[in-house]
Protein backbone atom coordinates (compact mmCIF):
# COMPACT_ATOMS: atom_id res chain seq x y z
CA UNK A 1 0.00 0.00 0.00
CA UNK A 2 2.89 2.37 0.82
CA UNK A 3 4.64 1.56 -2.43
CA UNK A 4 1.69 1.76 -4.81
CA UNK A 5 -1.13 3.52 -2.93
CA UNK A 6 0.18 7.05 -3.23
CA UNK A 7 -0.32 9.56 -0.41
CA UNK A 8 -3.48 7.83 0.84
CA UNK A 9 -1.68 4.50 0.96
CA UNK A 10 1.23 5.97 2.88
CA UNK A 11 -1.07 7.58 5.44
CA UNK A 12 -3.07 4.38 5.94
CA UNK A 13 -0.04 2.11 6.40
CA UNK A 14 2.50 4.40 8.03
CA UNK A 15 1.16 4.11 11.59
CA UNK A 16 1.06 0.33 11.45
CA UNK A 17 4.58 0.16 10.02
CA UNK A 18 5.84 2.55 12.71
CA UNK A 19 4.36 0.31 15.37
CA UNK A 20 6.16 -2.70 13.90
CA UNK A 21 9.51 -0.92 13.68
CA UNK A 22 9.32 0.32 17.28
CA UNK A 23 7.96 -2.92 18.76
CA UNK A 24 9.67 -4.49 21.79
CA UNK A 25 9.36 -7.83 19.98
CA UNK A 26 12.41 -8.29 17.70
CA UNK A 27 10.35 -10.49 15.37
CA UNK A 28 7.95 -7.62 14.77
CA UNK A 29 10.87 -5.26 14.11
CA UNK A 30 12.30 -7.81 11.70
CA UNK A 31 8.98 -7.97 9.84
CA UNK A 32 8.88 -4.17 9.65
CA UNK A 33 12.39 -4.08 8.21
CA UNK A 34 11.35 -6.62 5.59
CA UNK A 35 8.61 -4.22 4.51
CA UNK A 36 11.12 -1.38 4.14
CA UNK A 37 13.37 -3.70 2.17
CA UNK A 38 10.57 -4.52 -0.23
CA UNK A 39 9.21 -1.02 -0.85
CA UNK A 40 12.69 0.63 -1.23
CA UNK A 41 11.41 4.14 -0.45
CA UNK A 42 14.48 6.30 0.27
CA UNK A 43 12.53 8.76 2.40
CA UNK A 44 12.07 6.04 5.04
CA UNK A 45 15.79 5.90 5.84
CA UNK A 46 15.53 7.27 9.40
CA UNK A 47 13.92 4.24 11.11
CA UNK A 48 16.22 1.98 9.14
CA UNK A 49 19.30 3.87 10.35
CA UNK A 50 18.27 3.11 13.94
CA UNK A 51 17.57 -0.56 13.20
CA UNK A 52 20.98 -1.05 11.57
CA UNK A 53 22.22 -0.71 15.17
CA UNK A 54 19.44 -2.84 16.69
CA UNK A 55 20.21 -4.95 19.75
CA UNK A 56 19.19 -8.08 17.83
CA UNK A 57 21.74 -9.24 15.26
CA UNK A 58 19.10 -10.68 12.89
CA UNK A 59 17.33 -7.34 12.80
CA UNK A 60 20.67 -5.62 12.19
CA UNK A 61 21.55 -7.84 9.24
CA UNK A 62 18.10 -7.53 7.67
CA UNK A 63 18.24 -3.74 8.11
CA UNK A 64 21.63 -3.68 6.40
CA UNK A 65 20.23 -5.65 3.45
CA UNK A 66 17.24 -3.29 3.33
CA UNK A 67 19.60 -0.31 3.21
CA UNK A 68 21.29 -1.86 0.19
CA UNK A 69 17.94 -2.05 -1.56
CA UNK A 70 16.95 1.47 -0.51
CA UNK A 71 20.29 3.05 -1.50
CA UNK A 72 19.79 6.18 0.56
CA UNK A 73 22.97 8.30 0.80
CA UNK A 74 22.04 9.04 4.42
CA UNK A 75 22.71 5.40 5.35
CA UNK A 76 26.25 5.18 3.99
CA UNK A 77 28.05 6.03 7.23
CA UNK A 78 25.97 3.54 9.23
CA UNK A 79 26.72 0.80 6.70
CA UNK A 80 30.44 1.60 6.72
CA UNK A 81 30.48 1.25 10.52
CA UNK A 82 29.08 -2.26 10.18
CA UNK A 83 32.08 -3.33 8.09
CA UNK A 84 34.11 -3.48 11.30
CA UNK A 85 31.91 -6.14 12.93
CA UNK A 86 32.43 -9.75 12.00
CA UNK A 87 28.74 -10.66 12.22
CA UNK A 88 27.63 -7.82 9.93
CA UNK A 89 30.61 -7.20 7.62
CA UNK A 90 29.45 -9.54 4.86
CA UNK A 91 25.97 -8.00 4.74
CA UNK A 92 27.47 -4.48 4.78
CA UNK A 93 29.78 -5.32 1.87
CA UNK A 94 26.85 -6.59 -0.18
CA UNK A 95 24.70 -3.58 0.73
CA UNK A 96 27.35 -1.01 -0.16
CA UNK A 97 28.13 -2.86 -3.40
CA UNK A 98 24.54 -2.32 -4.51
CA UNK A 99 25.04 1.46 -4.52
CA UNK A 100 27.41 1.15 -7.49
CA UNK A 101 29.64 3.89 -8.86
CA UNK A 102 27.63 6.66 -7.17
CA UNK A 103 29.51 6.08 -3.90
CA UNK A 104 33.03 5.74 -5.31
CA UNK A 105 34.03 9.09 -3.81
CA UNK A 106 32.67 8.04 -0.41
CA UNK A 107 34.58 4.75 -0.58
CA UNK A 108 37.76 6.50 -1.68
CA UNK A 109 37.60 8.85 1.30
CA UNK A 110 37.39 5.90 3.71
CA UNK A 111 40.17 3.96 2.00
CA UNK A 112 42.56 6.92 2.12
CA UNK A 113 41.75 7.93 5.70
CA UNK A 114 44.56 6.53 7.87
CA UNK A 115 42.57 7.50 10.98
CA UNK A 116 39.66 5.29 9.92
CA UNK A 117 39.38 1.88 11.60
CA UNK A 118 41.55 -0.68 9.74
CA UNK A 119 38.72 -3.21 10.09
CA UNK A 120 36.56 -0.84 8.03
CA UNK A 121 39.21 0.14 5.47
CA UNK A 122 40.23 -3.44 4.75
CA UNK A 123 36.81 -4.24 3.20
CA UNK A 124 36.68 -1.18 0.93
CA UNK A 125 38.83 -2.64 -1.91
CA UNK A 126 36.35 -5.48 -2.40
CA UNK A 127 33.44 -3.06 -2.69
CA UNK A 128 35.36 -0.85 -5.12
CA UNK A 129 36.21 -3.90 -7.22
CA UNK A 130 32.52 -4.66 -7.76
CA UNK A 131 32.10 -1.27 -9.48
CA UNK A 132 34.39 -2.54 -12.23
CA UNK A 133 35.20 0.73 -14.00
CA UNK A 134 38.49 2.29 -14.98
CA UNK A 135 37.95 4.99 -12.38
CA UNK A 136 37.47 2.43 -9.62
CA UNK A 137 40.62 0.58 -10.70
CA UNK A 138 42.51 3.87 -10.67
CA UNK A 139 41.44 4.43 -7.05
CA UNK A 140 42.88 1.07 -6.05
CA UNK A 141 46.03 1.75 -8.05
CA UNK A 142 46.47 5.10 -6.33
CA UNK A 143 46.38 3.39 -2.93
CA UNK A 144 48.42 0.30 -3.80
CA UNK A 145 51.29 1.51 -1.64
CA UNK A 146 49.28 2.02 1.56
CA UNK A 147 51.35 1.15 4.62
CA UNK A 148 48.85 -1.14 6.32
CA UNK A 149 49.82 -4.67 5.33
CA UNK A 150 46.32 -6.17 5.45
CA UNK A 151 44.73 -3.33 3.50
CA UNK A 152 47.50 -3.37 0.90
CA UNK A 153 47.06 -7.12 0.55
CA UNK A 154 43.34 -6.66 -0.17
CA UNK A 155 43.96 -3.82 -2.62
CA UNK A 156 46.40 -5.91 -4.66
CA UNK A 157 44.14 -8.97 -4.57
CA UNK A 158 41.06 -7.05 -5.75
CA UNK A 159 43.06 -5.23 -8.45
CA UNK A 160 44.19 -8.57 -9.82
CA UNK A 161 40.61 -9.86 -9.90
CA UNK A 162 39.49 -6.73 -11.74
CA UNK A 163 42.31 -6.96 -14.25
CA UNK A 164 41.59 -10.63 -14.92
CA UNK A 165 37.87 -10.20 -15.51
CA UNK A 166 38.13 -6.86 -17.35
CA UNK A 167 41.09 -7.11 -19.70
CA UNK A 168 40.19 -3.78 -21.31
CA UNK A 169 41.07 -1.89 -18.12
CA UNK A 170 44.44 -0.12 -18.17
CA UNK A 171 47.02 -0.81 -15.46
CA UNK A 172 49.87 1.45 -14.39
CA UNK A 173 52.68 -0.96 -15.24
CA UNK A 174 55.41 1.35 -13.95
CA UNK A 175 53.73 1.65 -10.55
CA UNK A 176 53.13 -2.09 -10.27
CA UNK A 177 56.81 -2.72 -11.07
CA UNK A 178 57.80 -0.26 -8.34
CA UNK A 179 55.51 -1.98 -5.83
CA UNK A 180 57.07 -5.35 -6.69
CA UNK A 181 60.44 -3.93 -5.66
CA UNK A 182 58.94 -2.54 -2.45
CA UNK A 183 57.24 -5.83 -1.57
CA UNK A 184 60.44 -7.77 -2.30
CA UNK A 185 62.35 -5.57 0.12
CA UNK A 186 59.49 -5.91 2.60
CA UNK A 187 59.84 -9.70 2.44
CA UNK A 188 63.55 -9.63 3.17
CA UNK A 189 62.95 -7.20 6.03
CA UNK A 190 60.59 -9.76 7.55
CA UNK A 191 63.34 -12.36 7.16
CA UNK A 192 65.73 -10.11 9.11
CA UNK A 193 63.20 -9.83 11.95
CA UNK A 194 62.56 -13.58 12.09
CA UNK A 195 66.28 -14.35 11.95
CA UNK A 196 67.10 -11.98 14.81
CA UNK A 197 64.33 -13.39 17.01
CA UNK A 198 65.29 -17.01 16.31
CA UNK A 199 68.87 -16.27 17.42
CA UNK A 200 67.61 -15.52 20.94
CA UNK A 201 64.69 -17.88 21.51
CA UNK A 202 62.60 -20.64 20.02
CA UNK A 203 59.65 -18.42 19.07
CA UNK A 204 56.93 -21.11 19.09
CA UNK A 205 53.70 -19.49 17.95
CA UNK A 206 55.42 -16.24 17.02
CA UNK A 207 57.70 -18.00 14.55
CA UNK A 208 54.71 -19.60 12.84
CA UNK A 209 52.92 -16.23 12.69
CA UNK A 210 55.93 -14.47 11.17
CA UNK A 211 56.43 -17.25 8.64
CA UNK A 212 52.76 -16.99 7.67
CA UNK A 213 53.07 -13.24 7.22
CA UNK A 214 56.15 -13.73 5.01
CA UNK A 215 54.22 -16.26 2.91
CA UNK A 216 51.45 -13.68 2.45
CA UNK A 217 54.04 -11.22 1.18
CA UNK A 218 55.38 -13.80 -1.26
CA UNK A 219 51.82 -14.45 -2.42
CA UNK A 220 51.34 -10.72 -3.01
CA UNK A 221 54.41 -10.71 -5.22
CA UNK A 222 52.96 -13.48 -7.38
CA UNK A 223 49.64 -11.63 -7.54
CA UNK A 224 51.44 -8.48 -8.72
CA UNK A 225 53.31 -10.51 -11.31
CA UNK A 226 49.99 -11.89 -12.59
CA UNK A 227 49.00 -8.32 -13.48
CA UNK A 228 52.29 -7.65 -15.26
CA UNK A 229 52.11 -10.95 -17.13
CA UNK A 230 48.40 -11.75 -17.65
CA UNK A 231 49.12 -14.38 -20.31
CA UNK A 232 51.57 -16.34 -18.13
CA UNK A 233 50.56 -19.29 -15.87
CA UNK A 234 51.05 -17.44 -12.57
CA UNK A 235 48.21 -19.35 -10.89
CA UNK A 236 49.88 -22.66 -11.78
CA UNK A 237 53.17 -21.34 -10.45
CA UNK A 238 51.50 -20.31 -7.19
CA UNK A 239 50.03 -23.78 -6.71
CA UNK A 240 53.35 -25.36 -7.66
CA UNK A 241 55.23 -23.37 -5.02
CA UNK A 242 53.16 -24.88 -2.20
CA UNK A 243 53.26 -28.43 -3.58
CA UNK A 244 54.90 -31.15 -1.50
CA UNK A 245 56.07 -32.81 -4.73
CA UNK A 246 59.68 -31.67 -5.43
CA UNK A 247 59.29 -32.11 -9.18
CA UNK A 248 56.15 -29.91 -9.32
CA UNK A 249 57.87 -27.25 -7.23
CA UNK A 250 60.97 -27.39 -9.42
CA UNK A 251 58.82 -26.95 -12.51
CA UNK A 252 57.11 -23.93 -10.92
CA UNK A 253 60.49 -22.36 -10.14
CA UNK A 254 61.61 -22.90 -13.71
CA UNK A 255 58.48 -21.23 -15.06
CA UNK A 256 58.97 -18.30 -12.70
CA UNK A 257 62.61 -18.01 -13.74
CA UNK A 258 61.54 -17.75 -17.38
CA UNK A 259 59.00 -15.01 -16.61
CA UNK A 260 61.08 -12.78 -14.35
CA UNK A 261 63.37 -10.21 -15.91
CA UNK A 262 65.44 -7.16 -15.04
CA UNK A 263 66.96 -6.22 -11.71
CA UNK A 264 64.23 -7.88 -9.68
CA UNK A 265 64.74 -11.35 -11.16
CA UNK A 266 67.27 -12.68 -8.65
CA UNK A 267 65.74 -11.11 -5.50
CA UNK A 268 62.24 -12.40 -6.31
CA UNK A 269 63.37 -15.85 -7.42
CA UNK A 270 65.47 -16.35 -4.28
CA UNK A 271 62.37 -15.89 -2.13
CA UNK A 272 60.95 -19.12 -3.54
CA UNK A 273 64.21 -20.91 -4.30
CA UNK A 274 66.09 -20.62 -0.99
CA UNK A 275 64.83 -22.32 2.18
CA UNK A 276 67.37 -21.25 4.81
CA UNK A 277 66.36 -18.15 6.80
CA UNK A 278 69.99 -17.16 7.39
CA UNK A 279 70.87 -17.56 3.71
CA UNK A 280 67.85 -15.47 2.75
CA UNK A 281 68.93 -12.82 5.23
CA UNK A 282 72.39 -12.59 3.67
CA UNK A 283 70.91 -12.45 0.17
CA UNK A 284 68.46 -9.75 1.24
CA UNK A 285 71.29 -7.67 2.67
CA UNK A 286 73.18 -8.00 -0.60
CA UNK A 287 70.15 -7.06 -2.70
CA UNK A 288 69.01 -4.19 -0.46
CA UNK A 289 71.63 -2.34 1.56
CA UNK A 290 68.94 -0.31 3.33
CA UNK A 291 67.32 -3.12 5.34
CA UNK A 292 66.70 -2.04 8.93
CA UNK A 293 68.60 -3.77 11.74
CA UNK A 294 67.48 -3.75 15.36
CA UNK A 295 67.93 -5.64 18.61
CA UNK A 296 65.88 -8.61 19.76
CA UNK A 297 63.91 -6.40 22.17
CA UNK A 298 63.56 -3.72 19.51
CA UNK A 299 61.97 -6.10 17.04
CA UNK A 300 59.56 -7.49 19.63
CA UNK A 301 58.50 -3.94 20.43
CA UNK A 302 58.02 -3.32 16.69
CA UNK A 303 55.85 -6.43 16.36
CA UNK A 304 53.56 -5.25 19.17
CA UNK A 305 52.34 -2.64 16.65
CA UNK A 306 51.96 -5.05 13.73
CA UNK A 307 49.00 -4.75 11.35
CA UNK A 308 48.02 -8.39 11.97
CA UNK A 309 46.32 -8.98 15.31
CA UNK A 310 47.53 -12.58 15.35
CA UNK A 311 51.17 -11.47 15.06
CA UNK A 312 50.60 -9.02 17.93
CA UNK A 313 48.92 -11.72 20.06
CA UNK A 314 51.77 -14.16 19.44
CA UNK A 315 54.33 -11.46 20.30
CA UNK A 316 52.52 -10.68 23.56
CA UNK A 317 52.45 -14.39 24.37
CA UNK A 318 56.19 -14.65 23.66
CA UNK A 319 56.98 -11.68 25.90
CA UNK A 320 55.14 -13.48 28.70
CA UNK A 321 56.62 -16.97 28.34
CA UNK A 322 60.14 -15.56 27.79
CA UNK A 323 59.68 -13.21 30.78
CA UNK A 324 60.84 -10.11 28.92
CA UNK A 325 60.21 -7.51 31.61
CA UNK A 326 61.51 -4.65 29.44
CA UNK A 327 58.23 -4.72 27.50
CA UNK A 328 55.79 -4.92 30.43
CA UNK A 329 54.79 -1.26 30.00
CA UNK A 330 53.81 -1.94 26.39
CA UNK A 331 51.63 -4.87 27.50
CA UNK A 332 49.84 -2.64 29.99
CA UNK A 333 48.96 -0.28 27.13
CA UNK A 334 47.37 -3.20 25.26
CA UNK A 335 45.05 -3.78 28.24
CA UNK A 336 43.32 -0.51 27.37
CA UNK A 337 42.53 -1.65 23.82
CA UNK A 338 39.22 -2.91 22.41
CA UNK A 339 40.42 -6.23 20.96
CA UNK A 340 39.40 -9.10 23.28
CA UNK A 341 42.10 -11.46 21.96
CA UNK A 342 44.88 -8.94 22.57
CA UNK A 343 43.65 -7.72 25.95
CA UNK A 344 43.22 -11.25 27.34
CA UNK A 345 46.61 -12.37 25.99
CA UNK A 346 48.23 -9.27 27.52
CA UNK A 347 46.59 -10.00 30.87
CA UNK A 348 47.93 -13.56 30.87
CA UNK A 349 51.39 -12.39 29.75
CA UNK A 350 51.56 -9.78 32.54
CA UNK A 351 50.58 -12.46 35.05
CA UNK A 352 53.44 -14.59 33.72
CA UNK A 353 55.85 -11.68 34.10
CA UNK A 354 54.88 -10.97 37.70
CA UNK A 355 54.43 -14.57 38.83
CA UNK A 356 57.11 -16.98 40.05
CA UNK A 357 59.46 -18.47 37.47
CA UNK A 358 58.74 -22.03 36.42
CA UNK A 359 61.24 -24.53 35.13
Amino acid sequence: MIQYGGIDGILMAADELKTMLESADWKMRLAGVSVLKKIKVKQFYQPLEKLIHDENIRVQVEAIHAAGEMKSPFLLSALADKLAQQKTSRAAILALSRYGEDILEFLTTILEDINQKPDVRMHIPKIIRTIGTQQSLDVLMKNIGTKNDKIRNNIISEMARMAKSNRHLELDIKKITSIIKTETKNYYQQVVILSEIEKKIEPRLLGDALNLRAKRTAQRLLTLLSMLHPDQPIESITLGMISSDPSIRANALELLDNILEGEQKRPVLAIFEVDSIEQKRKLGQSYFNTLTEDSFIGWLQHLLDDDYHWVVACTIYQVGVSRIHELSAHLKQVLNGDNPLLTETARLALNALTGPETS
